[in-house]
């Protein structure tokens, strides 16, 4: 790795401190070359056609196999092992061809499932190699560090490899191989909360305020802000012979460039069509609405072909109440979801649901086994894939759910069979990627049997 040299560490340091100064809405970070601010004509017709990716990071461990549950004869091993928590099988909402059924609070994905749009990848999870119950506990293979843990399992979840020292996360490294396509001052990677690790890579991404476009607070204090605004502006483009002040000058020109250039475009975009589908006061729907004003804001011009969002929901670290909390948020996932691609499907946004995937994040599932009222860390879990362009079905074999099984580790914490590299690099890929790439972002990929799930084409 080459190291920084001191010019770059404050630079560094004064992007953080500028993207502060202007609230919720900032940019945090241009990479170690600041390449926007100089960006050259790009070649975007390498990769024709505008996609993006949505990741919805549902934050403290979904139960997921109390969202995707088995049916037919495999259902009464489910209502054993799960006890008072099991959900009764008349109430799972059909996916047809399977032996499943969704969970009552989700019937517009399974909707959604049952028209070809969504696909469920089971047992996936953080691992270094192939791994068996046996192994785990003979200790004869590498692990994950510190598994069942929220933090550690989050950032392996996000970074390129769980074994990795690498601080970059597997988003933030595609966005780093498909810059070259993007000829757009707007970062490919956008936020619409906090900054993670997952979409850090050389260039850090853009963090949005979901509710409104923030503009420089010294710009809108009231009378006489246009004047106070160019006074800053005179003073700070003196000649500067400090390596920090000449970085700051550069951060902030390239700051407000890309406030702008997005308050311009955002100003073109429709009312969301279908706003009274969206629930009420939810964060999730906030953040996915503005996804969809940014997409229709880009997705017509022929600067940008590829991006890729973040948004978060928390409240899934279900220790108690597990069955009317999981009714909670799953339901709020379900109304957000369906809504935002009703919105890109609308006759307004020109029909781009088939060019924006959304697929789920979660750092664990739950164990099988109840604790009284809820469930405890576990590992192996469920995540979805929802759009036009999805294969639709399930992905990867469901595992047994009999307790103390070939996979349980005890107490229904089961070990994933699909590695975070397979799942991760079948998106990616969608993007335009190739197997190359792929080996670059990933470097334990090859240790698994496949690097393409086949739930995108």
């Amino acid at each position: 790795m080459v190291k920084k040299t001191s010019f770059q560490t404050r630079r560094e340091f004064l992007r953080r401190c500028l993207a502060a100064s202007i609230g919720s809405a900032g940019w945090l970070g241009f990479g170690s070359s600041l390449q926007l601010a100089s960006a050259a004509l790009k070649d975007t017709s390498a990769l024709p056609g505008y996609k993006a990716l949505v990741c919805l990071y549902m934050d403290g461990g979904n139960d997921s196999y109390n969202m995707l549950v088995p049916t037919g004869s495999a259902y009464s091993t489910y209502q054993a092992s799960r006890s008072n928590l099991a959900i009764a099988s008349s109430q799972l909402h059909n996916l047809n061809g399977t032996a499943h059924g969704l969970h009552p609070a989700m019937p517009r994905l399974a909707s959604r499932y049952n028209q070809g749009q969504v696909a469920f990848v089971n047992n996936v999870g953080t691992l270094v190699v192939p791994t068996t119950r046996a192994q785990v506990e003979n200790e004869s293979v590498p692990l994950p560090k510190q598994l069942f843990s929220h933090a550690d399992q989050q950032k392996q979840w996000e970074l390129v490899a769980a074994d990795s020292s690498d601080s970059r996360g597997w988003l933030g490294r595609a966005a780093d191989l498909l810059a070259t396509y993007n000829n757009s001052l707007l970062p490919m990677n956008i936020s619409m909360d906090d900054i993670r690790t997952l979409q850090i890579g050389d260039s850090d991404p853009y963090a949005l305020n979901p509710y409104n476009l923030t503009d420089f607070e010294h710009r809108s204090w009231g009378e006489g802000d246009a004047a106070r605004h160019q006074a800053f502006l005179d003073l700070q483009h003196l000649a500067q012979t400090h390596p920090m002040m000449q970085a700051f000058t550069q951060v902030h020109d390239d700051t407000l460039a890309i406030y702008e250039e997005l308050s311009t475009d955002l100003a073109a975009v429709p009312a969301i069509p279908n706003e009274s589908a969206y629930p009420t006061g939810q964060y999730l729907a906030t953040q996915l609405k503005m996804v969809a004003r940014v997409i229709k804001s880009q997705a017509a011009k022929n600067t940008v072909n590829r991006q890729i969002f973040m948004v978060r929901m928390g409240g899934y670290d279900f220790h108690d109440r597990l069955l009317n909390a999981q009714q909670e948020r799953l339901n709020i996932v379900d109304q957000c979801v369906d809504a935002f691609f009703n919105t890109l499907n609308s006759s307004q946004w020109g029909g781009l649901g088939g060019n924006v995937t959304l697929f789920s994040l979660s750092e664990f599932a739950r164990t099988l086994s109840s604790n009284g009222d809820g469930t405890d860390h576990a590992w192996g879990g469920v995540q979805f894939v929802v759009g036009d362009a999805v294969q639709g079905g399930m992905v990867g074999t469901y595992p047994d759910l009999t307790l103390d099984s070939s996979l349980d580790l005890g107490g229904g914490r089961l070990v994933p069979t699909l590695a975070v590299e397979q799942y991760a690099a079948t998106l990616v890929r969608w993007l335009g990627l190739g197997d190359v790439e792929l080996a670059t972002i990933f470097p334990n990929l090859g240790n698994f049997n496949s690097n393409n799930l086949g739930f995108l084409p």
